[in-house]
């Protein structure tokens, strides 16, 4: 096999996404062999997904060669690509996305990813498939070699956190409503503890709806919900407890807050 051959065919490997390796004795190549790692499935789809979201900049840091690494960004989707990069490349790339962008989320399995996922403003790890540094320096770790999992994982961030919005209105809108009628006398001091009471217990079915999406896609139930679900049931019980001391121990209640009541008009 001639230089100019084994230079064609290099090429021709490395367009169609395979990392080239060239057998050679004291004549020169005598051999190019092409590997290729295996795009998984669900890659495109959840590129897809992904873009659906809202989240249009989407980029692919390897190692690999250029025309390998633009091969299999045209495969799955991705127009922005960064190849033959070091471990320290990679972290230095994500860097410059965090200081651009501000959020940047990395997801990567292997040893050389442990660098970028500490650099990235949230680290993904694939838990099965990933190594121990990289699950010991990501923030978050898809127990499942699932890419697919990650648009479900970026669903869940976001509905627990409108959900967290939404408490904390409700309870700053209850309490700015109930302690200046309650201080005044224009409600009774029961009506308002009963009022506080029932506003946890929307609060506490607020969380407990998150968990409804929580069903994984071969409809087995996920733990989480049932810990949503525990947690929301002890809650109840305790503000449940509450309402009952407070009939019990209620005049004394009323008599302190009349008090404070008295020392707040003096």
């Amino acid at each position: 096999m001639g230089i100019r051959d084994s230079t064609a065919l290099i090429e021709e490997l490395e367009a169609a996404g395979n990392t080239t390796v060239v057998l050679v004795d004291d004549d020169g190549p005598v051999g190019v062999l092409g590997v290729a790692d295996t795009v998984r499935d669900q890659s495109s789809a959840t590129i897809a997904e992904l873009r659906a979201l809202g989240i249009e900049h989407i980029v692919m840091l390897t190692g690999d060669n250029p025309r390998t690494a633009a091969a299999i960004a045209a495969q799955v989707g991705i127009d922005d690509v960064a190849a033959s990069m070091s471990p320290e490349g990679k972290a230095a790339h994500v860097q410059q996305l965090v200081e651009r962008y501000r959020h940047v989320a990395m997801v990567g399995d292997g040893v050389n990813d442990a660098p970028p996922l500490a650099a990235a403003s949230v680290g993904v790890a694939m838990g099965t498939a990933g190594s121990d540094i990289a699950l010991e320096t990501a923030d978050v770790a898809l127990m499942a070699d699932d890419l697919s999992k990650l648009v479900t994982a970026i669903g869940t961030g976001r509905r627990t956190r409108r959900v967290v919005t939404q408490n904390l209105v409700l309870s700053l809108a209850i309490l700015a409503t109930l302690v200046p009628l309650a201080l005044f006398g224009l409600i009774a001091l029961p009506i308002a503890v009963l009022a506080h009471e029932l506003s946890e217990l929307v609060v506490i079915l607020n969380v407990i709806s998150t968990g409804n999406g929580l069903v994984n896609g071969d409809g087995f139930f996920d733990g989480n919900r049932f810990i949503l679900l525990r947690g929301g049931v002890r809650l109840i019980e305790a503000v449940h407890f509450r309402i009952r001391l407070f009939f019990i121990f209620g005049k004394r209640y009323a008599r302190l807050f009349q008090f404070i009541e008295g020392l707040a008009i003096e």
